[in-house]
């Protein structure tokens, strides 16, 4: 017997890997020891616990072999790839040789690398089996199109391997981003594959759908409110096709995907949207829209931080502290008294929090609010979910205050905030006699 075995590059076109072929070739020996056994063109999955009997580690793909007919041999094809944390890739697929294939790279699970890694000169390392289409899987884009090889005599597997920050960290003062305003994190990796199908088979028949949707935003005054639609915004499809699109000038994006579940995800220029993100699920020549995506028109400069929650009601924080009122214990016969110094320096001062919109005190219904006070070296979340919250500082200063929105007790990702509540004391004397006969002020 002989052992025969071609293969390109790691991230190459992985094709005809032969294996223990018999001399005679009259009869198809044994596959090899330890290797899974697949059926032609079976796509390969996400590496499991099970995979693990085949060498999976999760740190690469493992491959398996079919049975070639024509050829009466064993051919290599990937069985399955890991899937890293914060990164998910389209899924393994099948289009014709000579075709485009795009695969795309959709940070998660809290990532913002999606923000950060795009941007110039990028930070995202593509490595792409086939010829790359022009302008495509550069550094500074999560999507890799290439031209897929021409049909051969058998199934040929093109691997995607991406390379990218798991997450940025932000104006953190830790020992290794001290001075770096986003500063990456440790490199995630995904992979994903594409087939071609040999010459005379044609790839499965797609089951395909459309998705779609619209995005606005949303300018309230004290009245009423009015929506225009958005462009330019970054609208992220994650599912089985997986694609990235941009709205045009009527707020609108669509897309044919693969039938399947799909999670829809807006971005611009850090603004908060309402929702944050919206799940659909489409069918064989079905039609998904979504729910609109709304937004503030108002953005603070320079940080570019959303004005108000994401439904435009343009929230803000203001606070109110009670007054300390002490006697000053004077009596008829003249003896002067003073506040007791408990009155002078308490242990703590009140903050009474509340709301606003447009200048008045405000409640929104169907939503609730976690509070956060940070200042003197501390940061507390205050136990009440309400619009209005009552906290004790431990010293006079500048607090930053931050009511975050929730619904149905879930983060939608807006929020109000005030960096500037500043807890200072007043003192004021009132003089005058008791009982306002004239004799102007007291003599002490």
């Amino acid at each position: 017997m002989r052992y025969l075995r071609f293969l390109g590059a790691v991230t190459g076109v992985l094709a005809v890997a032969v294996a223990l072929v018999s001399s005679s070739g009259a009869t198809k020996p044994p596959p090899p020891a330890g290797v899974a056994v697949l059926a032609p063109g079976t796509p390969p999955h996400i590496c499991g616990a099970a995979d693990g009997k085949y060498g999976a580690t999760g740190y690469s793909p493992v491959f398996g072999v079919y049975c070639s007919r024509s050829a009466n041999t064993w051919v290599q094809a990937p069985l399955c790839y890991p899937r890293w944390g914060n990164l998910q890739m389209s899924a393994a697929s099948v289009a014709a040789g000579g075709s485009k294939a795009t695969v795309i790279a959709t940070p998660s699970e809290g990532s913002n690398s999606a923000e950060w890694a795009t941007k110039p000169p990028g930070a995202i390392s593509w490595q792409p089996g086939g010829a790359p289409l022009k302008g495509s899987c550069k550094p500074t884009m999560l999507t890799c199109a290439v031209t897929l090889p021409a049909a051969g005599p058998e199934w040929q597997w093109v691997m995607f391997h991406v390379s990218l920050p798991r997450t940025y960290f932000i104006d953190s003062k830790g020992e290794y981003c001290a001075g770096v305003h986003a500063c990456p994190g440790n490199a995630t990796q995904g992979w994903t594959f594409v087939g071609v199908p040999p010459k005379g088979v044609k790839p499965p028949e797609r089951k395909i759908g459309t998705i779609g949707g619209s995005v606005v935003e949303t300018e309230c005054s004290e009245t009423s409110c009015t929506q225009k639609p958005l462009t330019g915004v970054k609208v992220t499809l994650a599912g089985k096709t997986g694609t990235s699109l941009v709205t045009d000038e009527t707020g609108r994006y669509s897309a044919e995907v693969e039938a399947g579940a799909y999670t829809v995800t807006p971005s611009l220029d850090g603004r908060v949207f309402e929702p944050v993100k919206a799940s659909a699920t489409v069918t064989k020549g079905g039609y998904a829209e979504l729910k609109t995506f709304a937004t503030c028109a108002i953005v603070r400069t320079p940080q570019a931080r959303q004005q108000s929650l994401a439904t435009c009601e343009h929230l803000e924080i203001d606070w109110t502290m009670p007054a300390r009122l002490a006697a000053d214990e004077t009596s008829y016969g003249g003896t002067l008294g003073l506040p007791d110094a408990a009155s002078v320096s308490p242990k703590d001062w009140v903050l009474r929090l509340f709301l606003t919109k447009d200048g008045k005190e405000t409640c929104p219904k169907d939503v609730t609010f976690e509070w956060t006070v940070s200042g003197a070296g501390k940061r507390k979340v205050l136990d009440t979910s309400s619009c209005r919250a009552v906290v004790r500082v431990p010293e006079l200063g500048t607090y930053k205050v931050v009511a975050k929105q929730l619904k149905g007790g879930k983060p939608t990702g807006a929020e109000a905030r005030n960096d500037n509540v500043i807890v200072r004391d007043w003192l004021i004397v009132g003089m005058g006699d008791s009982n306002a006969s004239g004799q102007g002020n007291p003599p002490y």
